[in-house]
């Protein structure tokens, strides 16, 4: 079998938990991502400077968001997003395990407004002023987004000219932004000459709609601050929000203020506690004992079986309602269902491993390993017996050779080594999609 018949099988075998998935078009063609891969693909491609992990997990919950209230952007072209800052810059290749830990922390929470997905916009650099959705995109309903100081964002001037035009401002902001301008007598927001500027100069010259303007001979120049649109929360203030010591929480409602945060619409009062290896998110910290008990009591396993330990402390979710823990399933994070749901020990105890062993299998792995492998070897360290591809490739390389290549990467002799015919080595046979 072919490397890329292979690859094509596997993406049609479901992955131990649904989830939610995104189409991309990217450089190779239009690529389907999990919704929690592509959050920390868009975070390595658009987290700025971020430095502290309060602004990293407020941009994650941010990008999450977007793509969850944008799904479909381009739907007429067949795909939900580009690779481009008119969507969300992805760069998979620059994931690292900062940005996984950023979307563990916040895994498949997003902002709601009025039981639907908030309009997360985000932007570099809003000059000490955030702007109004609705006047830079008309029609746009987001009263959470509008034109407020932002105490903790500079100014960050710039300047810039173009070469003799007619441009006259013909409305600005109480902020300074210009919103709307004649261009050589065409009507259009600040915005979309900002944009128009771009594409004409292939340059990021008006860097923001803060900017004032004066005339010279043969030429226009442009005197502004701040970068990009102004919408939303702006990552300058952001960072300088979490090195201030605010968590990601009261940086998202300090810049999407009457939203709700949580995995689902209702929102989830999380209260955080920690043990001796685990970091242990709940909304019913007395109820829930026995499932913290029993993960503290399963991590060594899982370590043990992997062959490595985990990267970092693990969190791990415990949801109160098996609707919102249904609303969780995704590639990253540990979620647990509510522990009324299993009816037999055994059943708890082996959900519990399994989840555990997803967690250390993706702290640990290689940018570039494919989900369905990572995903085959949590089914094979579980039951050997479901994944017969994978006890193909251990009997064939050894065991411990075949796990190292989640942290390494899946070499060409991975696909050498399962012949034609034969089930996928990711391929868990209790869990095809009918």
């Amino acid at each position: 079998m072919t490397r890329r018949l292979l690859a094509l099988t596997l993406l049609a075998v479901a992955s131990a938990t649904a989830q939610r998935t995104y189409t991309v078009r990217m450089a190779q063609g239009v690529v389907r991502m999990p919704a929690e891969e592509l959050t920390v693909a868009a975070l390595a491609g658009e987290h700025g400077a971020f430095q502290r992990d309060a602004s990293l997990r407020a941009m994650a919950v941010a990008i999450r968001t977007f793509a969850r209230a944008h799904s479909g952007r381009h739907a007429r072209e067949g795909f939900d997003f580009c690779n481009t800052t008119h969507c969300q810059v992805l760069r998979p290749q620059r994931i690292t395990s900062r940005h996984r830990r950023a979307a563990l922390a916040t895994a498949h929470e997003i902002l709601w407004w009025r039981g639907k997905p908030a309009l997360a916009y985000y932007h570099r650099h809003c000059g000490g002023m955030t702007e109004s959705a609705a006047k830079v995109w008309p029609g746009t309903v987001a009263p959470y987004l509008a034109e407020k100081a932002d105490s903790y964002c500079g100014r960050e001037a710039w300047s810039a000219e173009l070469p003799g035009r007619t441009v006259e401002v013909v409305e600005r902001s109480p902020g300074g932004h210009v919103r709307w301008m004649l261009d050589d007598g065409q009507r259009m927001t600040g915005d979309a000459f900002r944009y128009l500027i771009g594409r004409e100069s292939g340059l990021n010259l008006i860097r923001s709609t803060r900017f004032t303007m004066r005339t010279e001979p043969g030429r226009l120049i442009f005197e502004g601050n701040g970068s990009g649109h102004g919408v939303g929360l702006c990552q300058v203030g952001a960072e300088k929000r979490a090195r201030a010591g605010h968590d990601y929480r009261t940086i998202l409602a300090a810049y999407f203020p009457g939203t709700t945060l949580g995995v689902t619409s209702e929102g989830l009062a999380w209260q955080r506690l920690e043990t001796a290896r685990l970091e242990v998110w709940t909304t019913r910290p007395a109820l829930d004992q026995v499932l913290i008990g029993q993960a503290e009591k399963l991590l060594p396993e899982a370590e043990r079986r992997a062959g490595v330990p985990f990267v970092a402390r693990p969190g791990l979710r415990l949801y109160p309602t098996a609707a919102s823990f249904e609303a969780s399933q995704g590639t990253t994070g540990l979620h647990l269902a509510p522990r009324e749901s299993f009816t037999a020990p055994l059943a708890l105890e082996s959900a519990v491993l399994r989840e555990l062993l997803r967690g250390v299998v993706e702290s640990n792995a290689h940018p570039e390993t494919p989900q369905w492998f990572r995903d085959g070897v949590v089914n094979y360290l579980v039951d050997p017996r479901t994944v017969p591809g994978m006890v193909t490739l251990s009997r064939r390389f050894g065991r411990k050779r075949v796990l190292s290549w989640v942290k390494l990467g899946l070499p060409s002799e991975a696909y050498a080594g399962n012949p034609a015919g034969q089930s996928h080595p990711g391929r868990n046979t209790h869990q095809q999609r009918q």
